[in-house]
Order: structure tokens, then sequence, then C-alpha cells
């Protein structure tokens, strides 16, 4: 591959990760206050809402809304996986390392 596209490809896998934990971020921010706000706080086993959804202050969910939310978080971290790669290209593949700072 060209410099050229060494260095698309790397500002590309920066870029994608950072929009991705962002959006992670959001939805389940999101959907914690959605929970928040529509959910009892307290269990409610006729509508099997019985287990706390995470980050929401205490609202009462189903296990799957439970398990969704952690699992979007968790997505949100390996989004840091792709920056990580495109800085390593940028550092290794291409030399651009920092300039030598110490001191003489």
């Amino acid at each position: 591959m060209s410099i050229k596209r060494w260095i698309l490809l790397s500002k590309g896998l920066k870029i994608a990760g950072f929009v991705a934990f962002l959006g992670c971020f959001i939805v389940s921010l999101a959907l914690a206050q959605y929970a928040n706000f529509t959910r009892p706080h307290s269990p409610d086993t006729g509508k099997l809402w019985t287990e706390r959804i995470p980050w929401s202050y205490g609202a009462y969910g189903t296990p799957e809304e439970s398990s969704r939310l952690r699992w979007l978080f968790t997505c949100g971290f390996y989004c840091f996986g792709l920056i990580a790669v495109g800085e390593a290209i940028n550092l290794y593949k291409l030399d651009n390392h920092a300039p030598d700072r110490r001191r003489r």
C-alpha cells in the first residue's frame, strides 16, 4: 500500500473509533434515562420487570434490557481498540513519532 492509503487508513480508524464510542455512549445513556423515566423503581413481576437497569438510578426492567445496556456499554470500550490500531499505524508504519523533547 502507498503512504497515502496508510494515512487514510490510520485517520479513518481513529475517526471511526471515536464516532463509534460516542454513539455507544449516547445510546447507552439515552436507554438508561428512558428506563429511568418510563419504568417503575420497584420490581413488577407481572410485567417481568425484575432486574435493575444499570445507570438508571434504580429503574427496573427485563433481564434482556439490562444485559443489552451492559453489552452496549462494553462495546464502547472496544472502540478504543480501533483508535489504538489507527495510532499504531501512525506511529510504527508511518513513523510519525513525537519530536524528542528531552532537555539538553
